[in-house]
């Protein structure tokens, strides 16, 4: 077993209580982070060779974290990438998905994940449909 040094739930909402409560927009921070980050990776021919703008599979649970994947996503698929969604928790989160959905995402049904070249999974976290 490996031991990893991390930090719990309780922990992260504290360190983000007082931002949010400042209104600072911390999905959209995470958003654009992820966004960059896999269109970096999307446009290294060491990581993808071939031509094309890529694709990228968005496996959004219910949390927080699917939210950031669903900005992320948008931002993605208006920069011209080819991005799916592949809803795997109960509940989804509505803005992002239909922000994700408006800039050109494709909703995939249950089963058929496919074989995309970069992958995103919002399904941990500490959001509210994460099990404390």
């Amino acid at each position: 077993m490996v031991a990893m040094d991390g930090y719990g739930a309780d922990q992260i909402r504290a360190a983000e209580r007082p931002h949010l409560d400042a209104g600072e927009p911390l999905m959209q921070r995470a958003a654009d982070g992820l966004a960059r980050v896999v269109a970096d990776l999307l446009d290294d021919p060491a990581v993808r060779p071939g031509d094309g703008p890529g694709s990228v599979l968005l496996l959004v649970g219910s949390g927080d974290n699917g939210g950031d994947a669903l900005f992320a996503g948008a931002r993605l698929a208006s920069a011209g990438r080819r991005v799916a969604v592949l809803r795997v928790g109960s509940r989804v989160h509505e803005a992002g998905l239909a922000a994700a959905l408006d800039a050109g995402g494709a909703p995939r049904p249950t089963g058929t994940a496919g074989p995309p070249l970069a992958r995103r999974s919002g399904t941990g976290g500490v959001g509210p449909g994460r099990s404390r």
